[in-house]
């Protein structure tokens, strides 16, 4: 035997054995962990990407329905300026008709008492006597007031 090289026995030879087959397992063991991460990180990419639309889609919706409130809004508040300015004009007018309505009756009762004034001087100038004189002192002296 040579003395450079160690002794090749059969024991040796089965030892060696015995290990490669191990090695080669942990390599397969490894590479199909390997894979399923690699499948795991893609899958989970995939995820990441299609919420991300999910999550833009949903940022534009509420964007838009932001506006549409805004818009609302200043429409709401355009109609309550316009009611308050209604309802400002509604009570001037009916302040306005109430003044109307108390100066017809004070020129009703104006016309009423002239009416009279008229009708006692008729009255007399039928029939001059001192009770028709009188109703027309008393009735013209009342329509004398509201000239």
């Amino acid at each position: 035997m040579p003395v450079s090289a160690p002794a090749y026995d059969a024991y040796a030879a089965a030892a060696h054995a015995q290990l490669a087959p191990k090695k080669r397992g942990g390599v397969i063991a490894l590479s199909i962990a390997t894979g399923v991460l690699a499948l795991a990180t893609i899958a989970l990419g995939v995820l990441y990407f299609l919420e991300a639309q999910a999550h833009t889609k949903t940022d534009a919706e509420l964007t838009q329905r932001t506006a549409s409130l805004v818009a609302e809004e200043a429409k709401s508040k355009n109609l309550d300026t316009q009611l308050k300015t209604s309802k400002e004009e509604v009570a001037k007018l009916n302040q306005d008709l109430t003044g109307a309505k108390a100066k017809t009756d004070e020129v009703t009762k104006a016309r009423d008492a002239l009416i009279g004034c008229f009708q006692a001087i008729e009255a007399f100038d039928a029939k001059q006597n001192a009770e028709n004189a009188k109703q027309v002192i008393i009735k013209c002296e009342e329509a004398d007031k509201y000239l």
